[in-house]
């Protein structure tokens, strides 16, 4: 099992093809023999030759090796799903596991301790993020959307989409769930 495993993760990647409306995972044979580095690249499915082609986006002279670009990883990724890291990673992270009920908790010491919006701090936007009874319901749609991955905050301070987005949902009220709000989060 773990060989397979491995064998899709080395090589696989997403096709996003008009005709089959979803993302769809393919095998591309010899696709770990394409080295990475922090470069720009772009890939995807070309419909008229019926290849998948990666393009480089940067310059190389004969007799260079061509790299592509596996994500933009940090090093935690880079060694969990492809055994190196580097010493200069300016894609390097730090990985957050987030979990609602720490969320809902931190909110709730925040409220006491009355920081809130309309404080003397008004770039800080507190409320509870979360009552209880919603948690279920918040982690539902989180899931349900794919967001509850790749959570990280990057050393230059870029924080995931996946992050940003779970956080406004999981701050929501009843009120915006219950008008499907939190769809513009999505957006």
């Amino acid at each position: 099992f773990k060989w397979a495993h491995f064998v899709v993760l080395t090589r696989s990647c997403f096709l996003e093809i008009e005709k089959l409306r979803n993302d769809n995972c393919c095998v591309i044979p010899f696709g770990d023999l394409l080295n990475h580095s922090n470069v720009e690249t772009r890939s995807n499915y070309n419909e008229k030759t019926q290849c998948y082609e990666i393009i480089t986006e940067t310059k190389f002279q004969k007799g260079e090796e061509v790299f592509i670009s596996y994500g933009s990883h940090g090093n935690g990724q880079l060694i969990r799903y492809y055994g190196f890291t580097f010493n200069q990673n300016d894609r390097d992270n730090i990985l957050i596991d987030l979990d609602a009920e720490l969320l809902h908790t931190s909110s709730q010491k925040l409220k006491r301790k009355n920081i809130h919006s309309n404080s003397q701090h008004p770039a800080i936007n507190v409320r509870p993020l979360a009552h209880a009874s919603l948690i279920p319901i918040k982690q539902n749609i989180i899931r349900q959307n794919s967001l509850d991955q790749n959570y990280f905050v990057a050393f230059g301070g870029q924080i995931s989409w996946t992050l940003l987005t779970s956080i406004r949902i999981y701050a929501m009220s009843e009120y915006e769930l219950s008008k499907n709000l939190y769809k513009k989060a999505l957006l």
